[in-house]
């Protein structure tokens, strides 16, 4: 049988309204040319659909026992092509995302969350790794986009701006310099730090070393922690003192006292970042998501949800 879909499309609706005209009118075409259609079809069957005369039009039992299979048929394959049309433009399919701690303490969350709104279809997987390591699995095609601390230096990748954080000082509570409303970086020349690991912070360190080389020194590591929560415990233990990005991690833990940098204006950047040859169709759907969010060069901006 060599009939197409839209012939079975034409079938069923006649069926449905018992009239070439009122069927015609409804399927946007003209009468003869659905009379024709359904008599191709027939045809192509090899057996009639419907008896006629000068007024009605009815199934024949072949008619009707035909229709009885062509509508579950009809509705699986234009199910299939609906589906095999959103997996060609990229709005089914998989996005794998890194990110950093910064990136996830901040506006990620609210991205994921519009993004997944938009584009239900789309699963969404979350990889946490520092920024060199995104570098990485960007080249390698282990992720489709990034969301990492900059400021970015590899121009084969496509970058634009999401978030900006301010540095803060990270205290123990009975620490001396608790006592002041902001804390200019050179009161803490003397003072004990606790960093993140070397392998993983590479990029946030070059901010805060070049905070302390701007101050006259080099802060005095005495120890180090893979992550955030790491960090803010050894600061609550009295080990030492740091410089963070701020976010709510931070300001929500009573175990430690956070003041602003005094009279610096040179937050943390975090960038989304993707390859500028990326294929992936649901990873190029993310990636115009975030030009019409982030690009002021945009005509159009879509919508964050607010957070409370």
């Amino acid at each position: 049988m060599k009939t197409d879909l839209r012939r079975l499309r034409y079938f069923l609706k006649l069926y449905e309204m018992r009239n070439y005209r009122a069927a015609a009118d409804q399927l946007g075409i003209t009468q003869p040319a659905l009379s024709r259609s359904i008599s191709q079809l027939e045809h192509d069957l090899g057996f009639p659909l419907f008896e006629r005369d000068t007024r009605n039009v009815g199934p024949t039992p072949a008619g009707t026992a035909f229709q009885n299979t062509c509508r579950d048929a009809v509705d699986l394959l234009e199910g299939g092509l609906l589906r095999a049309r959103k997996i060609a433009s990229g709005q089914i399919g998989n996005v794998v995302i890194g990110y950093t701690e910064i990136a996830i303490a901040g506006i990620l969350t609210s991205i994921v969350e519009a993004f997944r709104a938009a584009n239900p279809d789309i699963r969404v997987d979350l990889r946490a790794a520092w920024t060199d390591a995104q570098y990485d699995l960007l080249r390698n095609n282990n992720i489709d986009v990034g969301f990492m601390t900059g400021p970015m230096e590899d121009d084969s990748f496509h970058s634009i701006p999401v978030q900006s954080d301010p540095l803060v000082v990270l205290l123990p509570r009975a620490h001396p310099l608790a006592e002041l409303e902001s804390i200019p970086v050179s009161a803490l020349r003397r003072a004990p730090f606790v960093t993140g690991n070397t392998d993983r912070w590479a990029v946030f360190h070059r901010h805060l070393y070049g905070l302390c080389s701007k101050a006259g020194f080099e802060p005095d590591v005495v120890q180090t922690g893979p992550d955030t929560l790491s960090i803010i415990g050894l600061v609550a233990c009295g080990m030492g003192v740091t410089i963070q990005a701020d976010n709510a991690q931070v300001r929500a833990d009573p175990r430690i006292i956070t003041r602003p940098v005094k009279d610096l204006h040179a937050p943390v950047m975090t960038y989304a970042v993707w390859r500028k040859n990326m294929q992936d169709k649901a990873g190029q759907l993310m990636s115009e998501y975030l030009r019409a969010a982030f690009d002021p060069t945009e005509a159009g901006r879509a919508i964050l949800p607010e957070k409370p």
